[in-house]
């Protein structure tokens, strides 16, 4: 949009003048006169008379009169003054188009930037943090970041002792199973006859069942020592986990509200400037629409003249 060129078009118009409908009036009344005051430009008179009486003539067509002749110079000096006032007339008339045709295309973008108004003068809150809120924070997260080498080997090395241990201690485990096993068949037999042949089995402990039985509930302390230290490492993790989680959506809301706090403030101005566009826009068309076409000094006789003829 260049509106600073209406400049040139100002020359057309004034608070008083003709609108664009007169004006088109005056245009096509002008024109009329052009093709009436033009004479019938040929020098020949055509007469007929009958071939028995031909000292009786009779006119039948007409070639220019000796006052049109005389009156020649007037008379293209009119119509050319006619040619003027309805070339002025029409030029307005395009400019006054000319000129709502580009207010009415004028957007908001061009009118601010014309204007200098910056619509995007706005810059909301980065979210600026090296990690995915929607991704959560994990164990492993936690644990590459807060725990030393000799810690994650510590926190490894019990998670598998406690898993070994447990495996083989708990009910249905391998020792346990074996220790079981021991206690329901120590000191029993029974007889299997082979063809004619009596063959006694008898089940003895390999290891005495004393020693079994220590060594399970001594299996049994260190898994739960191995485990009551695991369980501290864990419940920092998890607390640490957990605190991290809590953070990141404390930060993520907070820096949600800021965005919203921006974009309601972006909305406002934009509805602000919005509302200015379009008073200017309508302001400016109704200015445009009500500007009258003058005559300029060296047309207004013939404006006069072809105003008179209209009425």
């Amino acid at each position: 949009m260049k509106t600073t060129a209406f400049n040139t078009f100002q020359k057309f118009f004034d608070t008083k003048g003709l609108t664009s409908t007169s004006a088109n009036y005056i245009a096509n009344i002008a024109k009329e006169l052009v093709k009436t005051s033009t004479p019938n430009m040929t020098f020949v008179d055509v007469y007929i008379s009958d071939w028995k009486n031909q000292d009786h003539e009779h006119k039948i067509k007409s070639g220019i009169s000796e006052k049109d002749f005389e009156l020649l110079d007037e008379i293209y000096e009119q119509n050319a003054k006619l040619h003027a006032l309805i070339a002025w007339l029409r030029e307005a008339i395009k400019a006054k188009e000319n000129m709502l045709n580009v207010i009415e295309k004028t957007n908001i973008e061009e009118w601010a930037e014309e204007n200098g108004i910056d619509m995007m003068n706005f810059t909301l809150p980065k979210w600026d943090k090296d990690y995915d809120y929607n991704k959560s924070y994990t164990e492993n997260d936690y644990i590459n970041e807060h725990l030393s080498i000799k810690e994650v080997n510590e926190y490894l090395y019990l998670n598998a002792i406690c898993s070994v241990l447990g495996k083989t201690i708990h009910p249905g485990g391998e020792y346990s199973q074996a220790k079981d096993e021991i206690s329901n068949k120590i000191d029993e037999s029974y007889v299997q006859d082979y063809n004619s042949e009596v063959i006694v089995y008898k089940y003895k402990s390999s290891i005495p069942v004393e020693k079994i039985n220590s060594k399970f509930f001594e299996l049994q302390a260190k898994e739960r020592d191995y485990q009551k230290r695991l369980n501290k490492i864990k419940f920092e993790i998890e607390n640490g986990v957990q605190a991290e989680n809590e953070k990141r959506k404390t930060e993520y809301l907070k820096w949600k509200e800021e965005v919203k706090k921006v974009e309601a403030e972006q909305a406002a101005v934009i509805a602000g400037i919005n509302s200015q566009f379009w008073k200017w826009k309508n302001d400016k068309l109704a200015e445009i629409r009500s500007m009258k076409i003058v005559i300029p000094n060296d047309l207004e006789d013939i404006y006069q003249l072809v105003n008179n003829y209209g009425k």
